[in-house]
């Protein structure tokens, strides 16, 4: 939850940092400047300042919904009462970048409980759910997956749910990335960008849920590595 807080409190702090006392309060050509540490501005000043503070706001509450939504990945010494959990996990693929969502039947779509852009430690993805019936969906956003693999589970009150999931290279694919050169061009233009085109392998994902477990801490369950 902190570290989906940052997430989106980190570019409300640099949004406010770049607008700074000038964006504040703004003068035009020919009025006099502000004094230094005064708090008064021009008309359009005050406008600029309302603007900002709701956008602040926006960022913020954002933050605080994206935290409220979010599942962090989870290993309690013991199972928290009235919660179950489900553990993700991928024989002999150790650098995938995760993303689990959750179908919202108010809503009718997916919301995404966890992604991150970086490997598990562990090598288990393990999410605490109230217990109950989900479909979910799994995909990893560092690699070319066909479409994402839906499935559904039934989480049980401290119990373990052990979900295998499988890639199957399914064919190759174009990938074009965008590589930017500082240096300048002959005309003396600003940086200039190459495009390459590289192949890349294309996954199925597919999925085995196998039946629920007595809750133990990951390192001690046998698909642990």
């Amino acid at each position: 939850m902190e570290s989906a807080f940052r997430a989106v409190a980190r570019p409300a702090a640099a949004f406010a940092k770049q607008l700074g006392t000038a964006w504040l309060f703004p003068h035009r050509e020919g009025d006099a400047a502000p004094e230094q540490g005064s708090c008064r501005g021009s008309g359009g000043g005050l406008w600029v300042t309302i603007q900002f503070m709701k956008q602040l706001f926006i960022l913020i509450a954002g933050a605080w919904l994206l935290a409220g939504c979010a599942s962090p990945n989870v290993n309690p010494a013991v199972a928290r009462a009235g919660t179950g959990y489900v553990d993700f996990y991928a024989v002999a693929e150790d650098d995938l970048n995760w993303e689990v969502a959750r179908f919202d039947a108010r809503a009718q779509k997916f919301q995404v409980i966890f992604s991150e852009l970086k490997p598990l430690s562990e090598g288990v993805l393990r999410l605490a759910l109230p217990p109950g019936k989900y479909q979910l969906r799994v995909t990893f956003l560092n690699r070319v997956i066909r479409e994402p693999v839906v499935f559904d589970v039934e989480v049980a009150a401290r119990m373990v749910t052990p979900v295998h999931i499988v890639l199957t290279e399914d064919g190759v694919t174009q990938v074009q990335s965008k590589e930017q050169n500082a240096s300048r061009n002959i005309r003396g233009g600003g940086r200039t960008a190459r495009y390459n085109t590289d192949e890349s392998a294309m996954y199925q994902i597919s999925t085995v849920v196998n039946a629920s477990m007595p809750y133990r801490v990951k390192e001690q369950m046998p698909y642990a590595h």
